[in-house]
């Protein structure tokens, strides 16, 4: 599965339906359980030549949000899916009605657009919830921050001219990847011990960017994420076909 790659999508939902409809075993109700958006990058990275968009944009917001719509039209997602969103306390950070997904990264830039990336993927959800009048057919979502953790995807966020200082900062304030995944069990467990829509700044609840919250920002949002996703998929079936011909 490449979420910068919205085809990719397509082709993993299809075959988890094809699972689903397989299943000898009495398969009733949703698939997919719990639904962890973890995927992100962050760093210098080239925008997509495909599409033309930037990859913490394209990732981090666009693909995590295509593959969820992917799952509820496909019911393999609904009121009894518990989605964990990984947020990011970059997102206080973010700017509201900022769209930048062709941007290309500088290093002016490129902590902005990766709260930027978090910010638009909180409001996202945040607006979808609301959009479902009725609560009992709502998934239950949680939007979490795990603080710095120390990874790959860190290590290749930074120039390596600043290597030493990175490591600094690893050895006094990241947290060790095992500790988050302590986190994420916690939140999985049953009885949810989070309230659906509260926001986890790791182990303190706290209010997120007041604007994830406002109607209007999802009502901004939404018809751009949904004709950016049309956009993308024409270009990839483009893309498809140019390379078909070639290979022809």
């Amino acid at each position: 599965l490449d979420l910068g790659n919205l085809a990719s999508i397509d082709k993993f939902v299809e075959s988890l339906k094809s699972s689903s409809e397989s299943d000898k075993n009495g398969f009733e109700g949703n698939k997919v359980d719990v639904y962890i958006l973890n995927a992100a990058v962050a760093g210098f990275f080239p925008n997509d030549l495909r599409t033309g968009l930037n990859p913490m944009l394209a990732v981090n917001f666009l693909g995590n949000v295509y593959l969820f719509k992917r799952l509820v039209e496909g019911g393999l997602a609904g009121s009894s899916t518990k989605v964990i969103v990984v947020s990011s306390g970059a997102h206080y950070n973010g700017r509201p009605f900022d769209f930048p997904v062709k941007a290309n990264v500088t290093a002016g830039n490129a902590l902005y657009l990766y709260a930027q990336s978090k910010l638009l993927l909180q409001t996202w959800f945040e607006g979808y919830l609301n959009s479902i009048d009725d609560e009992s057919k709502r998934p239950y979502v949680a939007f979490w921050n795990p603080g710095p953790v120390y990874t790959s995807l860190g290590a290749s966020s930074v120039p390596s001219v600043l290597y030493p200082t990175y490591w600094l900062m690893k050895q006094l304030f990241f947290v060790d990847p095992y500790e988050v995944a302590k986190s994420i069990l916690y939140l999985m467990s049953t009885p949810t011990p989070l309230k659906s829509r509260d926001y986890l700044e790791m182990r303190v609840v706290q209010n997120p960017h007041p604007w994830t919250r406002e109607k209007k920002a999802y009502e901004w949002l939404e018809p751009l994420t949904q004709s950016l996703i049309q956009e993308v998929l024409q270009l990839e079936q483009q893309q498809s076909e140019s390379m078909s011909v070639y290979f022809a």
